[in-house]
């Protein structure tokens, strides 16, 4: 069985797995360190069914608004804190469990994978909550949203917008009213090996207690690794090498240079992002909006009803401001995939299947050896630096306490 000609077209969103009647198909992980589904022949019925499900055989849909409600939203400090962005899942996710709801999205495992689950409490919602700039294995969480479809229950399913692509095509259809998704504004996604391979290099994952890959103030990304021995260390996007190669647009997978699900209509109810463009393009936004906010599009009149709800319920700790204009102009990244610069990415994964993470990053951001020697010069000094800093701040606190 072929569930795709060209393998490398994949989006790797787990809907074959999920719709195969006999668990014939594995998704296993490439030499990019991608996810793809691998069919085992001696149990395949040839059925046909992952082929039929298969989002990269099938014309993106196209039903929801071209020109969707628009609107800026942030929340008070304490809610901010915990959020990448303005809050926007927090409102929706939150709203969806006081229902007696689900919400499924992505959470780190305890080696630092990237993975779908399901929550159903407040508790659990906090290992959904801020950025993992990495792809997420979606498991068999798409079964799981028929099964709580089933038995009634209202489902909030986050994820990229090839995700929520694949979770409708392995459900069939979109009609259930119980159904909510969210699809993420996303340029493309590196391998989780990739990551976990860099946090390992640099730290050690045995010595890791958490990862947080945005500021917790503020705008802009920021690798924050705290260790289990209490020390952290917090460094930029010009400076930590998956950041680097990240936003360079060099290790994504290959189906998102091109993705035809990056674009309007979307495929989601609603579609978040980073309102980046907030000066730009709403100057007249109170000072509220200046900080950290969402970008929110409804896409559809049932995403606008959960919505209006879920804002009513909490009007006391988020704000919101309506946006006008097109779709395309509010943010920049909404409705295009990632740049499809071919030649630099296949650059890059030729290094990486030599080298590795590391030894491929730096050279394929730092092509000039002298450019390369200055980065790694300046990130080992930080390096020493914050270490100095963090076992100082370790031993003024516990002389404090005793």
């Amino acid at each position: 069985m072929v569930i795709l000609e060209d393998i490398t077209q994949c989006y790797g969103c787990g809907a074959c797995k999920n719709a195969c009647p006999v668990n014939a198909i594995e998704m296993e992980l490439d030499d990019e360190g991608f996810l793809i589904p691998k069919i085992n022949e001696d149990v395949c019925i040839s059925c046909g069914k992952c082929k039929s499900v298969c989002i990269a055989n099938k014309a993106p849909d196209l039903s929801n608004d071209r020109e969707p409600y628009a609107l800026a939203l942030t929340a008070s400090q304490d809610i901010l804190y915990e959020c990448s962005s303005g809050g926007a899942f927090t409102l929706l996710a939150e709203y969806v469990l006081s229902e007696g709801g689900v919400v499924y999205g992505a959470s780190f495992t305890e080696d630092f994978f990237v993975e779908h689950i399901r929550v159903e409490n407040l508790q659990e919602l906090d290992k959904l909550k801020k950025s993992k700039y990495a792809q997420s294995n979606q498991t068999d969480c798409y079964s799981k949203v028929k099964d709580d479809l089933k038995q009634g229950r209202k489902v909030l399913y986050t994820g990229c917008s090839c995700q929520i692509a694949g979770l409708y095509s392995y459900l069939g259809n979109k009609e259930d009213t119980n159904l909510f998704t969210m699809d993420l504004i996303c340029q493309g996604v590196p391998s989780a090996v990739q990551l976990r391979e860099h946090l390992d290099h640099e730290y050690g994952l045995s010595k890791i207690d958490k990862v947080e890959m945005r500021r917790r103030k503020g705008w802009g990304t920021c690798m924050s690794v705290f260790l289990k021995n209490g020390i952290a260390y917090r460094f930029g996007g010009r400076t930590d090498l998956f950041q680097l190669v990240f936003h360079n647009k060099l290790n994504m997978r290959k189906s998102c240079y091109g993705c035809k699900f990056a674009q309007f209509p979307r495929q989601g109810d609603f579609t978040v992002g980073d309102f980046w463009n907030h000066r730009k393009v709403a100057k007249d936004l109170e000072e509220r909006f200046h900080k950290r906010t969402s970008i929110v599009y409804v896409n559809n009149a049932h995403g606008k009803e959960l919505f209006d709800k879920a804002f009513d319920s909490r009007k006391d700790s988020f704000y919101m401001a309506k946006l006008e204009g097109a779709p395309e102009t509010l943010n920049n990244n909404a409705g295009k995939p990632a740049p499809s610069d071919m030649a630099s990415r296949e650059a890059f994964y030729d290094l990486y299947r030599k080298k590795g993470f590391t030894k491929a990053g730096y050279e394929a951001v730092y092509p000039a050896f002298v450019d390369r020697a200055k980065a790694i010069c300046k990130y080992r000094t930080l390096v020493i630096v914050r270490t100095f800093k963090g076992i100082y701040r370790k031993m003024k606190k516990e002389d404090s306490i005793s």
